[in-house]
């Protein structure tokens, strides 16, 4: 990973879970305990790649070693990391299958990861979850890429759930409506990811850097209430 990203305000990355090093050494003792308690192989793993890779990200961003950064939960259930000098960065974190994703920033920010799940009626749930500007475009192109503007839209207001810290509520995703625009008016980004979506909430004007994206543009959205 580069050794520096400060010019930027979020510093984001997704990668394989495989490509992270398992450093249970670097967790603190409470989030040592939520690993042990952790049964399933699978979920141990995302858990661990995920805080490594959040240290990683601070380090990169706001200098330090990865295991100088601790885990702390604030106010408002928001995680943080805390670092050199009492520093403090908000954290984000998402995984999906195989992959992790995370985010750093000095405000808070949200990310979320949705790959391609199971075949659902995305008609009948859009119209459920989403506002409704927000369902007529996930149904607006026909149906053949239906699933991707679902996982998309999802993830934009899962992201945006995480950064405001209301989280995944029916009433919030119903309020939202997710409009396109020009990058500078963006408070929100979205990326391809194989047959999903990875999704940035923060705020207008961020800069966002990567050690490890998706390829591609990112699409810039202003999440409306």
């Amino acid at each position: 990973m580069p050794a520096d990203f400060r010019d930027h305000d979020v510093l984001l990355a997704l990668l394989p879970i495989a490509s992270v090093p398992a450093m249970p050494g670097w967790l603190g003792g409470e989030e040592r305990d939520r690993l042990a308690a952790i049964a399933a192989g699978p979920r141990r793993a995302q858990f661990l790649a995920g805080h490594v890779l959040a240290r990683q990200l601070a380090a990169a961003f706001a200098g330090g070693e990865p295991p100088d950064w601790h885990f702390h939960v604030a106010a408002a259930q928001r995680r943080e990391l805390v670092g050199p000098g009492g520093r403090r960065l908000c954290l984000s974190l998402s995984h999906s299958h195989d992959q992790v994703a995370a985010a750093v920033a000095e405000r808070p920010i949200g990310v979320d990861l949705e790959l391609a799940p199971d075949r659902r009626d995305w008609a009948d749930l859009a119209r459920r979850l989403f506002s409704p500007a927000t369902a007529a475009w996930v149904l607006g192109d026909g149906e053949a890429g239906r699933d991707r503007r679902f996982r998309e839209a999802w993830a934009l207001l899962e992201a945006q759930g995480k950064r405001s810290g209301e989280g995944v509520q029916r009433a919030v995703f119903r309020r939202l409506d997710l409009v396109p625009c020009d990058p500078g008016e963006a408070d929100a980004l979205s990326w391809p990811a194989g047959q999903g979506c990875l999704a940035l909430a923060g705020w207008r004007g961020m800069h966002v850097g990567g050690a490890a994206l998706p390829a591609g543009p990112a699409t810039a959205w202003s999440c409306q209430a």
